[in-house]
């Protein structure tokens, strides 16, 4: 019976305790019951916030997809230009480096040409210049030779008509001629 006394206080102990425990937590209670609806609230916002972050995050992302696909594509596109304007350029190139080349033939050749010309014309010169002066000389002792016999037949001419009184006297000094 005492055991059973003292058990039964312990226990109106631990039930006055629980009732002061329990009246000094339902202020909390009451409070956190309060705040729970708002609390809700509140929560709720924050889902419809999150979802609208979500959606507007997936936009983003199927935007960057959708740029980075079209700036792909691009790259690709403008590669393949420049590829094609390159081998343009080098075919371009490698026509006028063929008629550089034909052109360089063909005026190394003209002046091959115009080189042996002119030593065929120099040959020519110089032979024609040789009988030229050949001619020259013939025609230098030609006309001496001819002149000295005009001058020996007039000389002798002039002796004659001298001798045969016809002219009495003769100069031939160039000054006339006349009486003294």
């Amino acid at each position: 019976e005492d055991k059973v006394e003292t058990q039964l206080r312990l226990i109106q102990q631990e039930g006055r305790s629980c009732q002061s425990t329990a009246a000094r937590l339902d202020p909390r209670i009451a409070l956190v019951e309060s705040q729970q609806h708002s609390m809700e609230t509140h929560l709720a916002e924050l889902a419809k916030e999150v979802s609208s972050l979500s959606e507007d995050v997936r936009t983003q992302g199927r935007r960057f997809e959708d740029s980075d696909a079209r700036a792909r594509e691009w790259r690709h596109k403008l590669q393949d230009d420049l590829q094609q304007k390159s081998q343009e350029l080098e075919q371009r190139i490698h026509k006028l480096a063929m008629g550089v080349r034909s052109t360089v033939g063909s005026v190394e050749d003209g002046q091959l040409r115009l080189r042996q010309q002119l030593q065929q014309l120099e040959v020519y010169v110089e032979d024609s210049r040789a009988e030229v002066e050949a001619f020259g000389r013939k025609v230098n002792e030609g006309f001496h030779a001819e002149t000295g016999s005009v001058l020996t037949l007039l000389e002798d001419r002039a002796t004659s008509l001298a001798g045969s009184g016809v002219i009495e006297h003769c100069n031939f000094d160039g000054q006339g001629g006349g009486s003294s």
